[in-house]
């Protein structure tokens, strides 16, 4: 009997030394910024972006405006949040085609990323994007009633919880989840642990994101 209660104790242990590194290092593995290279210094004129600077209570997020190519005075735009393992310089030749239909089209670094200062976390990804929105929707050449934003992987959770904040003609999810909590079970952890639950279904269920009154 003394034996198995030592080495359930020693199971214990074990697990919960596992469980407190998954903590210390789970923005290592949810954003992995160090293994991206570091990019050149962008041509803006060339991109044919308008840079911006977000400032944010940690430091400068860079941003990056396309305009649209119609000469609406106020078009519809869509904010952008690109996956865990890019950057904003990646995304313009590939979302171009937003400008040509008329579109101004809002590219959002995370902190830490690329140029930007500060440290990843849902928290400062959070304020990042409100402020994003908050500069779009008071250009003059933007209709603020007409915002949609669009998320890749981890962008998925930076828009739905923009969405929770904010107003917006739509949200679009390409390859998202449920939430991040809900990546524990995969490594027998508890949601608990998870520091950027980064809750998509709780964007599912508003109300007014719904289109509900």
């Amino acid at each position: 009997m003394k034996g198995l209660v030592k080495i359930l104790a020693g199971a214990g242990c074990i697990y919960a030394v596992y469980c407190v590194l998954l903590f210390l290092v789970q923005r290592q593995v949810i954003f992995p910024r160090y293994m991206i290279p570091a990019p050149p210094a962008p041509d803006y004129r060339t991109l044919g972006v308008e840079p911006l600077w977000l400032e944010a209570s940690f430091g400068r997020v860079e941003a990056w405006y396309l305009p649209p190519e119609s000469t609406a005075k106020k078009a519809p735009a869509v904010i952008f949040g690109h996956g865990n393992g890019e950057l904003i310089d990646y995304w313009p030749s590939e979302l171009s085609r937003f400008a040509s239909m008329g579109i101004g089209l809002l590219l959002v670094e995370y902190p830490g990323y690329g140029r930007s200062a500060g440290s990843p976390s849902q928290e400062s990804i959070s304020e990042t994007f409100t402020l994003a929105y908050d500069l779009l929707a008071a250009r003059s050449d933007v209709d603020p009633g007409r915002i949609v934003l669009f998320g890749r992987s981890l962008g998925g959770g930076a828009v739905c919880d923009l969405a929770l904040k904010r107003p917006s003609a739509a949200v679009i999810l390409m390859s998202a989840f449920k939430s991040v909590s809900a990546f524990a079970i995969r490594y027998l952890a508890p949601a608990i642990l998870i520091r950027d639950p980064f809750d998509n279904l709780a964007a599912g269920k508003n109300d007014r994101i719904r289109g509900r009154p």
